[in-house]
């Protein structure tokens, strides 16, 4: 498989041995990397494990060709023509009656969205997305550092921040699945997830307000935090995980399972109406084992 362009990037990071036209290198991609660029006819690309994207090692060369300029810097539609893909440096302002097609592709840009809709696929570098109003359709991924802001308007469904990305949500829905990988945060603080929210190894959860409407699960290296809002249906604690609650409902199923990490903050604690002793002063820890049967209560902080 041979890509011919320009602005090559793994993880970020210009590729080698491609700074005169014509010059060939052979790339072998490594697992969870990124690999941006911009095709000979003005393109922007991503490929990635995180999107099932298969390249095995000895198949992929990377082949330096004229690509456009990347202009404007940018975009205000409908007014201006919907774009290819944005490019290093250039912002892209999409209105109602504009959007954007499927498998759209950014890099080291920023994508505005107060209405009209982002086509499935998309997939996002190091690149700022905000969405206040109009749809973000399913398979949404960001990877690199980038940060998805949606305070209206609706995403999904089956969006995943990877790689050390950012997903605030402080209005709006997130439907169905939202999943956290290694590195990257997810703070809620309103809105709606409406379905599953998932955290994976070295990934971090805040929920501060908002509701995720059916459920949380916390997997293992994961780690969340909350402290408000609401977690409908089920939470489950897998092995090795981090959890700590400090205020906020829960549904019918709590789930912390052998090997999680599940702090409880507050006070009032006592388990078959007897209190829980040790937890005298503020900042008191106890570990707690709670039998079959028995039932904990208590107030969170």
């Amino acid at each position: 498989v041979v890509l011919i362009g320009g602005e090559f990037q793994l993880d970020g990071v210009p590729v080698a041995g491609l700074d005169l036209i014509g010059n060939s290198v052979g790339l072998n991609l490594p697992q969870g990397s990124v690999l941006s660029g911009t095709y000979a006819d003005g393109t922007a690309f991503i490929y990635s494990s995180g999107n099932s994207d298969v390249l095995a090692d000895g198949t992929l060369t990377l082949s330096a060709a004229a690509v456009p300029v990347a202009a404007p810097l940018v975009f205000n539609s409908p007014a201006d023509d919907v774009p290819m893909g944005l490019r290093s440096g250039q912002t892209l302002n999409l209105s109602g009656g504009a959007d954007l097609p499927d498998y759209f592709a950014a890099f080291d840009a920023t994508l505005n969205v107060v209405g009209g809709g982002v086509g499935r696929d998309t997939e996002v570098a190091n690149t700022s997305v905000s969405l206040t109003s109009g749809s973000v359709a399913s398979g949404f991924r960001a990877y690199l550092g980038s940060t998805l802001d949606v305070s209206g308007g609706t995403v999904g469904p089956f969006a995943s921040v990877q790689s050390g990305s950012t997903v605030n949500v402080s209005g709006g829905s997130v439907a169905s699945f939202l999943g956290i990988g290694s590195g990257s945060t997810a703070n809620i603080s309103g809105g709606l997830v409406d379905s599953y929210l998932s955290v994976g190894s070295g990934g971090t959860v805040n929920i501060s307000g908002g509701v995720v409407g059916l459920g949380v699960t916390a997997g293992p290296g994961g780690t969340v935090r909350i402290s408000g809002g609401a977690v409908g249906r089920s939470f489950d604690a897998e092995s090795g995980s981090v959890v700590e609650i400090s205020g906020g409902t829960m549904g019918w199923s709590f789930k912390a399972l052998t090997g999680s990490d599940v702090n409880l903050i507050g006070g009032e604690f006592q388990l078959d109406g007897v209190p829980v002793s040790g937890l005298n002063v503020a900042g008191d820890t106890v570990g707690l084992e709670v039998p079959g049967d028995s039932v904990l209560t208590g107030t969170l902080a």
